[in-house]
């Protein structure tokens, strides 16, 4: 969870994942009962123009009762994640440490950042320490608490795509390596391991799978991904040894979906299929599919805080 020191702990009987999306807002809304997820409410609420999340998020909340507690998830366009070496300071001072070890790396001043930081799933032997630091606009993380102030259900948390969708795993040793992609969006490749983010990355050259054919996808498009999916495996195997890819699961905003997935199967020895979800039965007739996916997750996310007991 990211920015999770803005929040208190909350009990909850329904739990809402929202992503914000560059088009449109999606939500999931659950119950959790005995390791599963029943989710009973999902929409999406399309917008315009940059500011136009705000709005529909505003209209969607408003919507929400007090036995809602949400967490909004931000989508990689409104936040940046820089690795860097951790700051030799007292962990009470490291958040006021940080924007000095990032004004050369992101694009905006002290100001206007509001970032929050997160240790790696490992360390890399004989090298400085380093932390995960993510960073977004104060304005951004500023509206959404404000609103919630005034609003009936609860925040429970803000997150980021990149933390939220190793909830669709299980938690097991074997590393899974999932592409996952939305509408217009590079794909985010992540390997997932203990219920831990080990590695990530975004694959460029993706954003128009949409529009290919199954012929274009298999005189090359299919090669193409496979090539950088191994470029991964090759890293997170050979050069920081984590373990063996146990299997490789891709969601892609492409009616011919399946069509990939056998043909990137056809170049790989571990065992290639759609993403899955692991926490019991979606809803039927759910489309796209893969458009709610960081919203079950966001909602697993919130669950998952309240479990963990993370607030005093």
């Amino acid at each position: 969870m990211i920015f999770k020191r803005l929040f208190k702990k909350k009990s909850m009987d329904f739990f809402v994942g929202i992503n914000i999306c560059p088009l449109g807002l999606t939500l999931a809304k659950g119950i959790h009962q005995e390791q599963s997820w029943e989710f009973i409410d999902t929409r999406s609420v399309d917008f315009e123009g940059d500011h136009g999340w705000f709005i529909a998020l505003k209209d969607t909340v408003s919507k929400l009762s007090e036995r809602c507690g949400c967490c909004i998830v931000l989508p990689n366009n409104m936040y940046q994640i820089q690795a860097i070496e951790k700051p030799n300071v007292p962990e009470s001072e490291l958040l006021h440490a940080l924007p000095w070890s990032l004004k050369e790396l992101v694009n905006m001043n002290a100001e206007e950042m509001i970032l929050d930081y997160y240790d790696p799933a490992f360390q890399v032997p004989n090298q400085p320490e380093k932390i995960n630091v993510v960073v977004t606009h104060r304005q951004v993380i500023s509206k959404i608490v404000e609103l919630f102030r005034k609003a009936k259900p609860k925040l429970i948390g803000i997150s980021i795509e990149d933390l939220v969708m190793r909830n669709m795993l299980p938690i097991q040793e074997e590393p899974i390596l999932q592409v996952v992609q939305s509408m217009n969006k590079e794909p985010a490749l992540h390997i997932i391991k203990n219920g831990q983010s080990f590695f990530s990355r975004r694959l460029r050259g993706f954003n128009q799978i949409h529009e290919y054919t199954e012929d274009e996808l298999g005189e090359g498009v299919a090669d193409t991904l496979s090539v950088e999916i191994q470029r991964s495996i090759d890293y997170f195997e050979g050069q920081i040894k984590q373990g063996t890819i146990s299997s490789i699961q891709l969601s892609m905003p492409t009616p011919a979906l399946t069509f990939l997935v056998n043909r990137v199967n056809n170049n790989f020895g571990a065992a290639v299929s759609e993403l899955q979800w692991s926490h019991g039965d979606l809803p039927e007739d759910l489309t796209p599919l893969w458009n709610y996916f960081p919203a079950f997750c966001g909602a697993v996310e919130g669950q998952l805080l309240i479990e963990e007991g993370m607030y005093d």
